[in-house]
């Protein structure tokens, strides 16, 4: 220290300052060389290299698992409906049964029963005329053949035969009319029955289309549970992708943490060594 310095801070006069500044700059020295050192120990530990990027944190394309596309529904309810569309009955036979049954008018049945009862009435009214008359002669011939056949008798003759010609006519007609009269009830109750049985044959005509709406809705529950369960495949596989990139994420990210602190440690125990050592070339110089 030269005297001038001395003047200037009379209270260094045994070198205090001087000791201090010799500190500060051996400190100042220390911590370029601790600097120096870890610039160096930069160079030869290698920096991590992430899978993510740097921007925003998303995994690299060639880290990331590319999930593939959803697994398309394909759905058979058409090709149902055009199978189920063929499933159909017949209506002809039972809408004619239907329409015999409400026709207010006489059936085709009827109305040649009654016309056979009409022929069977002209032969039974023929017979009769024709009877009558041969009986008329069987009379008169009878008569004149005992020698009576006088114009009263013959009159009274005539008129007995007309009546039994009469009453057989009338006899003719009146099991005509009991004949066309059983006629008409029957047919009305052939209507009856065909009435009576027309809801259990519609019923059974609705046997096909409640067949193919059961069928229909059964092939629809089918689909949509399988279409449901589709739905939760494809949503467990995109999960289990997100799940697979996520945990790569994480586990890069502890990579990265294991890698700086197992960095840190290798500096701080350079950091250590340094200290040591320089305190040991400090004590030594003493």
């Amino acid at each position: 220290m030269g005297f001038f310095e001395f003047l200037a801070d009379p209270a260094d006069i045994f070198g205090g300052r001087a000791k201090k500044e010799q500190k500060a700059a051996l400190a100042n020295s220390a911590d370029a060389r601790f600097m120096a050192m870890m610039e160096q120990m930069k160079e030869y530990m290698p920096e991590y290299q992430s899978l993510r990027n740097a921007s925003d944190g998303s995994l690299g394309s060639m880290w990331t698992l590319q999930g593939r596309p959803d697994i398309g529904f394909d759905s058979n309810i058409s090709q149902l409906d055009n199978r189920l569309g063929g499933i159909n009955l017949d209506k002809t036979a039972l809408n004619e049964l239907q329409k015999r049954a409400l026709d207010p008018n006489q059936s085709a049945w009827a109305q040649m029963m009654l016309g056979k009862e009409d022929l069977a009435k002209s032969g039974l009214v023929d017979t009769n005329a024709r009877q009558g008359k041969a009986g008329l002669s069987s009379a008169f011939s009878a008569l004149a053949s005992r020698g009576g056949l006088s114009a009263g008798a013959r009159e009274r003759i005539a008129k007995k035969n007309s009546l039994d010609v009469l009453l057989g006519r009338q006899g003719i007609e009146a099991g005509s009319a009991a004949n066309k009269l059983n006629i008409g009830i029957e047919d009305e109750r052939n209507k009856t029955d065909i009435l009576k049985a027309l809801p259990g044959m519609q019923v059974q005509a609705l046997e096909p289309e409640l067949r193919k709406t059961g069928l229909w809705a059964n092939l629809a529950e089918n689909e949509a549970g399988r279409k449901q369960n589709l739905n939760l495949a494809n949503r467990e596989y995109a999960t289990g992708v997100d799940k697979a990139n996520l945990s790569t994420k994480l586990g890069d990210w502890q990579s990265k943490r294991d890698f700086d602190m197992q960095k840190y440690s290798e500096m701080m125990k350079a950091y250590s060594a340094d200290r040591a050592g320089r305190a040991q070339e400090q004590s030594g110089k003493k």
